[in-house]
C-alpha cells in the first residue's frame, strides 16, 4: 500500500519531495521513500537524496527511515553504505515489503547495512514502529 492510501496519510502531518527516481514523505523525525519501478538507486541518486534531507532538516539530523517497497528496484549497496558514511543521517530504518523477492532482497540489504533495519509485511507496522522509537 503507498503511504498516499494509508490511514496515516491525514493523520500526521508532512510535507513531500518529488525526485525523479521517486517520492519521499518527509515528517518531523522520520522520512518515507517509494522509489519507481525499475529504478536503481546509485550514488548519484543517494547523494541527492541525502543533500536534499539536509536542505530540509538542517546538519546533522538523525531520521528514522522506512522504504515502502510498492515497487520493484534495485541498489547499489556500496552506494548506500557511502551515503551512510557521507552524510550520518539515518538513526533507524524499516523495510516494508510486499512478496517473497522483496522479502529476500530485505534480508540482503540486512547484511550489508551500517545500522540495524527492522523488516514489516504492512507500512502500518512500520509506522507504529517509527513512532514509538
Amino acid at each position: 500500500m503507498k503511504f498516499i492510501n494509508s490511514k496515516y496519510f491525514e493523520k500526521l502531518n508532512h510535507s513531500k519531495l518529488d525526485f525523479r527516481f521517486g517520492d519521499v514523505y518527509l515528517f518531523d523525525t522520520f522520512i518515507i521513500a517509494e522509489i519507481h519501478e525499475g529504478i536503481h538507486l546509485d550514488w548519484d541518486k543517494t547523494k541527492e537524496f541525502a543533500e536534499k534531507l539536509i536542505e530540509h532538516y538542517g546538519v546533522g539530523i538523525k531520521l528514522g527511515y522506512i522504504t515502502n517497497r510498492v515497487n520493484s528496484y534495485s541498489i547499489d549497496v556500496q552506494s548506500w553504505i557511502k551515503t551512510e558514511k557521507t552524510y550520518n543521517i539515518v538513526s533507524e530504518a524499516a523495510i516494508v515489503y510486499y512478496d517473497n523477492n522483496s522479502f529476500m532482497n530485505a534480508k540482503i540489504e540486512n547484511y550489508f547495512a551500517t545500522n540495524s533495519i527492522n523488516n514489516y509485511s504492512s507500512l502500518d507496522e512500520a509506522i507504529e514502529w517509527v513512532i514509538n522509537l
